[in-house]
């Protein structure tokens, strides 16, 4: 049995007036705001579960138990797409679930969605707010 892939050679469309090098440009540059504001986010969410964990060891677990979900959710096992649209509608306001949408319309279409975006960022100010208020030197 042979399989067929099909690709296209078809160059997305662009704005008149602006070169494909620029193009690329501000997709690289909206792809590194979407980076920045999706490791900000995972980053707080860290920092917030070791400073509510009692030990290291419970800090690893509480972070398993939550990352497996949230790479679920980004539609690392099985496509968002796929999903039943509970389950895709719970995966676009997860972290990760929202970091891929944003880096998907930032590679493909030019500046992503303000909803992402916005997740990302309520991810980031929730749970830096829990990791400072809790944080305790031991």
């Amino acid at each position: 049995m042979r399989v067929q892939v099909m690709t296209s050679t078809r160059e997305p469309a662009r704005p008149a007036g602006r070169p494909a090098v620029e193009i690329a440009h501000l997709r690289k540059t909206y792809g590194t705001v979407v980076a920045v504001d999706a490791i900000a986010s995972l980053f707080t969410i860290g920092l917030a579960i070791a400073a509510l964990a009692k030990t290291s060891s419970a800090a690893r677990g509480i972070m398993a138990a939550a990352f497996y979900p949230l790479m679920f959710f980004a539609g690392l096992y099985y496509p968002v797409q796929l999903l039943p649209g509970v389950l895709q509608d719970i995966s676009h306001v997860t972290p990760l679930g929202a970091a891929v949408q944003a880096m998907q319309a930032a590679m493909n279409v030019g500046f992503p969605p303000a909803e992402p975006l916005l997740v990302l960022a309520a991810y980031t100010l929730v749970f830096g707010y829990l990791a400072k208020r809790f944080f305790r030197w031991e």
